[in-house]
């Protein structure tokens, strides 16, 4: 199984929902599935967000590598896309065919039924990071319970 979440510029939700999956997986035995990351609006290979890092490091979760703008190859090759927010679901109905449209969901609905969305914490004070980094923790701990029950 492949997962991928989407962000706008894969600095900061994105791979940090990346990072706790790959944890949260890992703690749990479940190998036979592939994380990644993309933004709508990434530039590839730029360094992540610094406080994002920080946010991670002190939650003792590895984030490492550089951004990747999603493409349609990749997102076709993935067997769930998770969405930060509305408008990252409609930017990859736009490029990928409908007939992988049912693999593209809001992250917060898919894992925990809820209208949440992951809000951008980019140049916000780290209290607003360390509030994202919780919502993921509560997603991702929902999507790996998902995947163990399959």
């Amino acid at each position: 199984m492949n997962v991928m979440f989407i962000c706008t510029g894969n600095m900061t939700r994105s791979p940090l929902a990346e990072g706790i999956l790959r944890r949260k997986l890992a703690e749990a035995g479940i190998t036979c599935v592939k994380v990644t990351s993309a933004g709508t609006g990434a530039t590839d290979g730029l360094d992540r967000d610094r406080t994002m890092l920080e946010v991670a490091a002190e939650a003792g979760y590895g984030i490492s590598g550089k951004t990747r703008r999603v493409d349609s190859i990749s997102a076709i090759g993935s067997d769930l896309i998770l969405c930060m927010e509305p408008h990252h679901v409609s930017y990859m109905k736009g490029i990928i065919p409908h007939s992988y449209h049912h693999r593209i969901h809001l992250l917060m609905k898919w894992a925990l039924e809820s209208s949440e969305v992951v809000y951008d914490p980019t140049c916000r004070p780290k209290d607003f990071y360390m509030s994202v980094l919780a919502d993921l923790e509560r997603a991702c701990e929902a999507i790996t319970q998902k995947i163990d029950r399959q």
